[in-house]
């Protein structure tokens, strides 16, 4: 009898507190400390004091390191600092392997070039033993449409490659709604130059996890507007789960707020779109005397003040916004979330996380 009570109180402790859980992991991003210059802003100060303060709620940095040309010749690097705080607690670190330039045309040389491939594989495998990395994440893009199974290929011999020596491989892939053909000028342009390319079915199958690009939704070029509304978000999420698990899901989410302002040129005036960091948000309501107006149809802040007689706009991702996409993603038991980038935030999202 003690052992039937012995087992039928390890079932029942069993029930109340399951032996495995449901992992949700953070990702953060980082900027190559070369495509920033240090006089423009202090972000990459931003970006290391975030990781340094946020590290035990990350379970994957993924800065932006390394690029391939059109020969296959990879290059780039990762701060030292960074690979020995991942050490010391224990985060796994994968860089962002990148199409040098997000160049369309060199792209296109590389992927139609084996050889060159077959380098950029070795050297891959050669970065990723040498610095004891988890793994990569492929982020190429603006790949061409046409070249879409040539990319799906290389990613395939990737993903074959790593696995075979142990690590993991993950790929960004910019978000789409629908399996319809654009009808507009400018629909048809984002699926041949931007979003046409990724194959989800093929490339979740040869994934550990996918980053799904929730960004830019509004960016220079369109109407002002939020970099990431919850509700779009929905859809981006809903139409890639047709194709991929949601286990191999990373919702990729912009914590960066978005100013729209009007610049003068010499013969026109154009509107522009900057990121920027929360503390530079808050400075502009802070001396604008701006006030924020929650859209109730697209659940997110924004507000308009006027500055030298032209009206601008400010859409921050506040950790109102953030919370209402990380619901979205335990909601839908996604594999994590992913965020574009650290030091850019809103510091109370680590608090919702």
């Amino acid at each position: 009898m003690r052992h039937n009570f012995t087992a039928k109180f390890i079932l029942f402790t069993v029930l109340l507190f399951p032996l495995t859980s449901d992992a949700f992991e953070i990702l953060g991003y980082l900027y190559r400390s070369d495509s920033v210059s240090h006089l423009e802003n202090d972000i990459l100060f931003r970006q290391n004091k975030s990781l340094e303060n946020h590290i035990r709620q990350i379970q994957i940095i993924a800065p932006q390191a390394y690029q391939i040309d059109a020969t296959g010749m990879l290059w780039g690097s990762v701060d030292p600092m960074i690979l020995e705080l991942a050490k010391k607690h224990d985060v796994k670190v994968m860089p962002l392997v990148t199409n040098a330039d997000f160049n369309s045309t060199r792209t296109h040389d590389f992927l139609k070039n084996d050889q060159a491939e077959a380098l950029a594989i070795t050297s891959i495998i050669d970065v990723c033993k040498k610095f004891h990395y988890a793994g990569v994440q492929i982020d190429f893009e603006h790949i061409l449409f046409t070249d879409k199974n040539n990319f799906t290929h290389f990613y395939e011999k990737v993903s074959n490659a790593l696995h075979k020596n142990g690590f993991l491989i993950s790929v960004a892939i910019l978000p789409r709604t629908t399996d319809k053909t654009p009808t507009s000028p400018s629909g048809r342009y984002c699926l041949e130059y931007w979003n046409g390319a990724y194959d989800y079915p093929a490339l979740g199958k040869a994934s550990d996890f996918v980053t799904l690009m929730a960004y830019d939704q509004h960016s220079a070029g369109s109407t002002p507007g939020s970099a990431c509304d919850p509700n779009w978000a929905k859809r981006i999420i809903v139409y890639a789960l047709k194709y991929i698990s949601p286990d191999k899901i990373s919702l990729g989410v912009p914590v960066h707020s978005s100013y729209w302002y009007t610049d003068v040129g010499m013969t026109s005036k154009h509107v522009m779109e900057a990121d920027l960091t929360y503390p530079e948000m808050e400075y502009l309501v802070k001396r604008f005397h701006a006030h924020f107006v929650w859209e109730k149809n697209k659940d997110v802040p924004y507000a308009i003040f006027t500055n030298d007689d032209s009206n601008n706009y400010l859409f921050p991702q506040n950790a109102a916004t953030f919370k209402i996409l990380f619901t979205l993603a335990k909601k839908y038991h996604l594999y994590g979330m992913s965020l574009w980038c650290l030091g850019y935030e809103d510091p109370k999202v680590w608090k919702v996380m």
